[in-house]
């Protein structure tokens, strides 16, 4: 039986942009693929339990995405919840998609556009991530006439690269179109065993284990064909683990020793032993690597040097896994309880800061097993411990809009690609009848500079205690558009139209018009982006901020070419030294947002600028405001 249980409980930016040679992008993090386990930079306030969803099974690695947790279990069933109220709104038993073989274990879904993928260690599988619904599905290797099965199984975890699933075999290293499951590239000269692979800019990094020989390689190859740049040997490992890539370095894991490469080239730029076996993929924060040792320790140690400078004692026999949200890190640990005469796992979370000795929460859960990868996602950490999944976080007011569910995209499923045969096992779950919010008319008129009407779309959230509690979407185009807003204070309408920059403005209660004008991206030209905002004294986004960040995010993959550079600034209260510091970090931390969301790194810098260049006087509450301000510079297009 599946049940919900669900408990009562300011500083700118600048960004610049320049042209350069289009080039892929940064892998998008969906679970534990970006080794962070989170793409929104929102950090996790306290360990209250939202709701928890308990399964038939086990279940396995949570990942969130738009609104929705999907997972699987160890009964071989993928389940799609509502994020915010842990509701089920679909299920399917793998076993149906392709009916006549054993399926194995599944571990990390994938999502990419309206596209999820997941494998059982044989077989890879694509679903409609909006409905469970089958598009294709294939075997791990290599598709040969006259053959139904292979037993070369998938080793290296599927991972997304430009329209492509990208993973290895015993025997291959390989690349399948994501639309439609047909091979791109095939490399056999690499046996992958274990892990991920990583990508950096237009390059591909995986491990090659070959038994035979007995040799252990980091291979660097070309995203889109396959072809190998460069390799590097290393020990045969106790573990293979994943090589991850970071501001251009490679790190990778082997026994007791963290290697850092670069990675143009494989040239090593330091290695580190920490006299103890690691035992986990690294991980990053703002400028910390981690990972554990011994199966009992989270290390964090400097990006640069890789000297030790935190360590969390988990207690023996704990298998920690965790989560990185900036300077924070959520522990989830094995503990042993006595119940019923037996001793029995349970998991236990702990929240650390970098710069502080001691837990800033903890959260212990009710029910018996051990945990497994967790995921953060607008505030909320999502904890896999045993046949439950546990949502924590800051309560907040229940959703008063229908979710919004996206169009399909370049990746959304096409008829002529599905090759389900068999029974639909998909579980549908009907649909839940909220309340809905009080509503009002505003009259929106979009315009460039020159008053000149804009077609555009309108995205409409209201906020309150930092949760969005409404959200819906217009398209817009004439003058006077009439739109239904909520009633109330914190309503926010964004807006962004090709060509130009994306925009912000809150409507206060009595507003029933308003009137945005927006600026074209234009070569030197400073503008603020409306709307970002951060904890008081901190470089945490706020999750008011997500609304302008995303449409960001959309004005970049829109313009491939476009490089960017991220100024933070603040008013002239406080250090100067003090502001400096915050303001960079803060703008690390919107350029953290862009990279996890897609963008590369080789396209964003981030600067901070502390109180210089004010843009009022700070003097008054107004002029300080108008100073903790986020801009973009456009330097070339």
């Amino acid at each position: 039986m599946k049940k919900t249980i669900r408990l009562v409980l300011f500083l700118c930016v600048t960004v610049i942009v320049c042209s350069s040679q289009s080039r892929s992008d940064w892998p998008i993090f969906k679970g534990n693929i970006y080794f962070t386990g989170n793409n929104d930079e929102l950090i996790v306030k306290e360990g209250t339990l939202k709701w928890l969803y308990q399964s038939k099974n086990t279940v396995m690695h949570p990942v969130v995405s738009d609104g929705r947790v999907y997972f699987a279990d160890s009964g071989k069933i993928i389940h799609c919840l509502d994020e915010d109220t842990g509701r089920l709104l679909w299920s399917v038993n793998v076993a149906s998609l392709m009916p006549g073989r054993r399926v194995g274990v599944m571990r990390y879904p994938l999502i990419v556009g309206n596209l999820l993928l997941i494998h059982d260690g044989a077989a890879l599988y694509c679903l409609d991530r909006l409905t469970g619904k089958a598009v294709w599905a294939r075997m791990g290797n290599i598709d040969t006439p006259g053959k139904k099965y292979s037993t070369d199984g998938i080793y290296a975890e599927p991972i997304i690269h430009d329209g492509s699933v990208v993973y290895g075999t015993r025997n291959v290293f390989m690349s399948r179109d994501v639309k439609q499951g047909r091979v791109r590239w095939v490399n056999d000269t690499i046996k992958t065993y274990s892990g991920f692979p990583s990508f950096y800019d237009k390059y591909v990094f995986t491990q090659s284990m070959d038994y035979g020989s007995d040799k252990y390689s980091v291979v660097c190859l070309k995203g889109d064909s396959g072809e190998i740049v460069w390799t590097r040997e290393f020990p045969a490992p106790h573990r293979i683990f994943s090589p991850v890539v970071q501001a251009g370095k490679v790190y990778l894991p082997v026994n007791e020793v963290m290697h850092c490469l670069e990675a143009d080239g494989g040239k090593e730029i330091w290695e580190k032993s920490y006299n103890a076996l690691i035992t986990s993929n690294p991980s990053f924060t703002e400028s910390s690597i981690l990972f554990t040792t011994g199966n009992r320790y989270v290390i964090a140690s400097d990006i640069e040097t890789g000297d030790v400078g935190k360590i969390i004692d988990c207690g023996e026999q704990s298998s920690p896994y965790f989560v990185t949200v900036r300077d924070q890190i959520y522990v989830s640990k094995q503990i042993t309880k006595e119940s019923g005469g037996a001793d029995h796992s349970y998991t236990e979370t702990d929240a650390y800061l970098l710069n502080r000795e001691g837990a800033i929460w903890s959260f212990s859960a009710p029910f018996p097993g051990g945990p497994l990868q967790p995921a953060a996602s607008r505030g909320l950490l999502f904890i896999p411990a045993g046949r439950v999944l546990y949502a924590i976080g800051k309560p907040y007011p229940k959703e008063k809009s229908e979710e919004r569910v996206p169009a399909n995209g370049d990746f959304g499923p096409e008829a002529d690609t599905i090759e389900k045969s068999g029974a639909d096992d998909t579980e549908k779950v009907p649909e839940r009848s909220d309340p809905i919010a009080p509503m009002r008319d505003i009259s929106v008129k979009v315009t460039d500079r020159g008053g000149k009407e804009v077609v555009t779309e309108i995205e409409v959230n209201q906020w309150a205690d930092s949760r969005r509690i409404y959200s819906n979407t217009h398209d817009l185009s004439g003058s006077g558009r009439m739109i239904k807003v909520p009633e109330g204070d914190g309503v926010g309408l964004t807006v962004y139209s090709e060509g130009y920059v994306p925009r912000t403005i809150i409507l206060g209660k009595q507003d029933r018009n308003a009137e945005i004008r927006l600026e074209p991206i234009q070569r030197g030209k400073n503008y603020i982006l409306d709307n970002i905002l951060f904890e008081i004294d901190e470089a945490y986004l706020t999750s008011e901020s997500v609304p302008i960040l995303n449409r960001l995010l959309e004005m970049l993959r829109n313009n491939p070419g476009m490089r960017i550079e991220i100024r933070g600034y603040t008013d002239s209260s406080g250090p100067r030294d003090h502001n400096i510091i915050l303001s960079r970090r803060r703008a690390e931390a919107v350029r953290d947002y862009l990279v996890k969301n897609g963008v590369s790194p080789i396209r964003l810098a981030a600067v901070g600028f502390g109180p210089d260049n004010p843009i009022a006087g700070n003097d008054t509450i107004e002029g300080r405001r108008r100073n903790r301000r986020t801009e973009m510079v456009v330097v070339a297009q």
